[in-house]
C-alpha cells in the first residue's frame, strides 16, 4: 500500500470493491457505468459492498457479473489502492464509514449488461474515463491501471 492507502481498517470500515473492467484492444477500452439520476447520476467503474465473510476478489467477480452480465473475466488484477471515504460524500442515504479497494478486471469481449442501478454505459479510451469520472479516488485507481499496462508491455517487449 502507498501514502493516502488505508489498509488498516481495524475492521471498523464497511469494505467496497471497484473493479475496472477493460479490454486490451488498441486502445485500450474501459467499461463506465452512469448510475442513475436516483444514485447520483455520475459515471463510475463496477462499485459495490463487500459481503459478510467474501473475499475481495469473490466480491469483484460477483460485481462484475450483477452490474455488468460478464461472468468469465480474463485476470482480476490488484490496483493495490485503497481508498477510505464516507457513504454520506458520494451519495449515501447513511454515515458509514468504508474502504474501497480497487481491482482491474481484463474481459475479452464486449458484450455489457446493466442492472437497474444504472442508466447507460460505454467502452471508451482511458482518457475519456478520466474526463467523465467525477470522483479522484476513481481517478487514481484508472491512472493505476494504465501504468500496470504500460510497465506490462514495457516488459513483454
Amino acid at each position: 500500500m502507498t501514502a493516502g492507502d488505508s489498509s488498516d481498517t481495524g475492521g471498523a470500515r464497511h469494505r467496497v470493491v471497484e473493479a475496472i473492467v477493460f479490454r486490451r484492444t488498441d486502445p485500450v477500452r474501459v467499461l463506465l457505468l452512469r448510475r442513475t439520476p436516483q444514485r447520483g447520476g455520475w459515471w463510475q467503474a463496477v462499485t459495490g459492498s463487500v459481503e459478510d465473510g467474501e473475499e475481495l476478489e469473490a466480491a469483484v467477480r460477483r460485481e462484475v457479473r450483477e452490474e455488468t452480465g460478464i461472468g468469465d473475466p480474463v485476470a482480476i488484477l490488484d490496483l493495490e489502492f485503497a481508498f477510505p471515504f464516507e457513504f454520506t460524500r458520494y451519495g449515501g442515504d447513511r454515515e458509514l464509514a468504508a474502504v474501497k479497494h480497487s481491482y482491474a478486471v481484463e474481459v475479452a469481449g464486449d458484450a455489457v449488461t446493466i442492472g437497474k442501478e444504472h442508466d447507460d454505459w460505454a467502452w471508451v479510451t482511458p482518457d475519456a474515463a478520466l474526463a467523465r469520472l467525477t470522483w479522484e479516488d476513481n481517478r487514481e485507481a484508472l491512472r493505476r491501471l494504465e501504468t500496470r499496462l504500460r510497465e506490462d508491455a514495457e516488459g513483454a517487449a
